[in-house]
């Protein structure tokens, strides 16, 4: 068996040829982001008791939590909205909160907790705090953009009725 055609080589030609395809991606990879925004996105998102369908059969998830938009709720009753008074508005359904930015763009969001405090029924899961975590965008100001609990971090939580802003960069 010759020298090129052993197993040995095929394999260090296929670490070589790996190697060579991700070194483009490792530098580009390294490149600290630009520090000035593009454009600045704002987005107020509010946290909600919310029942919703899981499906069109009917199972339902009664004890519901949510975050939508702020412009997407109403009040109950009233007209302000409060902790545990507020609703998607009858024209919008449940569904995923997408943020659309591009690349070099800030995005600050305003963060309001309006979950019912204390909870509505004994379901329902006894935190009533929130925070937001945005995965893959960098923090802008402090560490405090970012709603993770972990580590020595100052408690990211937003009490019911509470206001937290976000500051990050995409």
């Amino acid at each position: 068996m010759s020298l090129i055609g052993s197993r040995h080589t095929l394999r260090l030609w296929l670490s070589v040829l790996l190697i060579a395809m991700m070194l483009p991606l490792l530098a580009t990879a390294q490149a600290p982001p630009p520090t000035t925004c593009q454009r600045q996105t704002t987005a107020q998102v509010v946290a909600l008791d919310q029942p919703f369908f899981l499906n069109r059969l009917g199972a339902l998830e009664a004890t519901g939590m949510m975050f939508a938009l702020k412009r997407d709720v109403v009040p109950i009753s009233g007209t302000t909205l409060t902790a545990g008074n507020v609703q998607l508005r009858s024209d919008k359904r449940p569904r995923p909160l997408v943020l659309r930015m591009n690349v070099g763009d800030c995005l600050t969001i305003t963060f309001t907790n309006l979950l019912a405090k204390p909870r509505k029924d004994n379901d329902q899961v006894n935190t009533r705090n929130a925070s937001i975590h945005v995965m893959g965008l960098g923090l802008t100001t402090s560490i405090a953009d970012d709603g993770s609990n972990v580590g020595k971090n100052n408690m990211p939580f937003v009490a019911s009725g509470g206001i937290a802003i976000y500051h990050l960069f995409v």
